[in-house]
């Protein structure tokens, strides 16, 4: 269960890197441990440790005393797909 952080008119990353330990400590006060927070380009992807925790940081306007706009991943919205046997991978067609 992952979702992405995006800071509103600042560089989320840039700010995390600075400072680290506020923004974990804020983090956890806030929502609880999360099993793992990667610096993307421009955005945070944070992996919840269960669903509720995901819900909390989606309903999320501020963090760290900062803007912020939080969503799911862009594949997560649309219905599960299915496994199948024409072998893609990494999203490339099998030829």
């Amino acid at each position: 269960m992952n979702v992405y952080i995006k800071g509103v008119q600042f560089d989320i990353t840039k700010h995390v890197v600075k400072h680290p330990i506020a923004f974990k400590r804020s983090l956890c006060r806030v929502f609880g441990d999360v099993s793992e927070v990667k610096l993307l380009n421009g955005c945070l992807r944070v992996t919840c440790k269960n669903e509720r925790q995901c819900q909390l940081l989606l309903a999320a306007k501020d963090l760290d005393c900062k803007t912020v706009e939080v969503t799911e991943p862009f594949g997560r919205a649309s219905a599960p797909r299915q496994a199948s046997g024409s072998g893609s991978m990494f999203g490339l067609a099998h030829f």
